[in-house]
């Protein structure tokens, strides 16, 4: 539990609080955005919770919190209760979030999979009784799945407890010595026609993401969403490769999914992306990657990225592009676009600039587009 002599001064007066135990994780920021904010190298409350729902999501930030920097002055135990059984927490059909985030993989997310032919951990959270009693009751864990070596978290008890194969890549395998099953090489491994191992090199040398039904994508520390820049981002900061975090990316591309479930950063549901792929499919082979996410237009326009990329491309009208991805074309480095975009309308002869971020992926080539 935090401490109040080591109370942030950055947080508002109030039951909860942020001390100075705190590592910035960004998990409570996830689990209860209108409470908790980045302030410096920390996290504090700059609004405390006032309805139901607001308190219930503090105390789950409370209790994901790996460290235990989030405290309350008058807790309220029939909140904390309900918030402690909310762990683990549904997703969507059978995947959940897993809770109580472990301090030894810098409070990474965990997920679990219930699946009929076994169910897989990826990543690990702390070892909790509370979470062994669950996976039981849901019929045990017979994979536990590691993005790579930051992240392992207490994934050996798990695997001693349910007698579960830890799946790691050579190239990390350090961490996990003594792991079941060791994945080599850069090719996608069909572990089953459910799940798809990807090697995603970059963040680390094993770096590696799943594939789950061709809908939900576990990143791991690669790539997540960024709810600032409301686009998805590469893990550029912290980094084995940036070059082989860049083209591992690229060939994430070739996968439909809808799902981004990172160990850190934000999950995100993109429904427009299955779409997108199909549509992908039917281009020419040398197009191979994306994406931008703007905001929503009432009229059909063409915006360019001619200062950054020389990419162009027309939106029609009554686009919502805040969850639909538009291609963007060159090799060598991942920008972040200029925010505001040139375009034109050549219906209505307009111009102007479109304010919002764009993540795009330059290649080395000029782009062309499909007519």
């Amino acid at each position: 539990m935090a401490d109040v002599a080591k109370r942030l001064s950055t947080n508002i007066d109030g039951n909860f609080f942020v001390d100075a135990t705190c590592i910035n994780c960004d998990t409570c920021r996830q689990l209860a955005p209108k409470s908790f904010v980045e302030n410096g190298e920390y996290s504090s409350v700059y609004r405390q919770p006032e309805t139901e729902s607001e308190r219930y999501q503090a105390y789950q930030a409370l209790l994901a919190c790996p460290v235990g920097s989030i405290g309350a002055l008058v807790p309220d135990k029939a909140v904390m209760r309900a918030a402690t059984e909310s762990f683990p927490m549904l997703i969507e059909d059978n995947v959940f979030y897993n809770g109580f985030n472990s301090e030894k993989s810098f409070g990474a997310n965990s997920y679990f999979i219930r699946h009929p032919e076994g169910n897989w951990l990826v990543d690990a959270p702390r070892y909790m009784k509370k979470l062994v009693d669950a996976f039981e009751r849901m019929g045990g864990i017979a994979y536990i799945f590691l993005t790579h070596e930051d992240d392992i978290g207490d994934a050996p008890r798990y695997a001693k407890h349910f007698r579960a194969k830890r799946v790691i890549h050579r190239a990390d395998a350090d961490a996990q010595p003594d792991a079941e099953w060791i994945i080599d090489g850069l090719d996608t491994v069909e572990a089953s026609p459910d799940f798809r191992i990807i090697p995603v090199p970059g963040h680390t040398d094993g770096s590696m993401a799943l594939l789950y039904r061709s809908r939900y994508l576990f990143t791991g520390d690669h790539m997540a969403w960024d709810r600032e820049i409301k686009g998805l981002r590469l893990a550029t900061v912290y980094v084995w490769k940036e070059s082989a975090l860049r083209r591992s990316a690229e060939k994430l591309l070739v996968y439909p999914f809808e799902w981004i479930l990172p160990g850190h950063g934000d999950r995100m549901h993109l429904p427009s992306t299955k779409h997108f792929w199909r549509s992908r499919r039917r281009l020419p082979s040398t197009v191979t990657s994306p994406v931008c996410f703007m905001t929503s237009f009432s009229d059909s326009i063409t915006w360019s990225t001619s200062s950054t990329c020389g990419c162009s491309y027309t939106i029609p009208s009554g686009t919502s592009c805040a969850s639909t991805l538009w291609r963007c074309r060159t090799r060598a480095v991942m920008c972040w676009a200029a925010r505001n975009f040139p375009w034109q309308n050549p219906q209505a002869g307009g111009s102007g600039n479109i304010s919002s971020p764009c993540w795009s992926r330059m290649w080395r080539r000029k782009p062309a587009f499909p007519a």
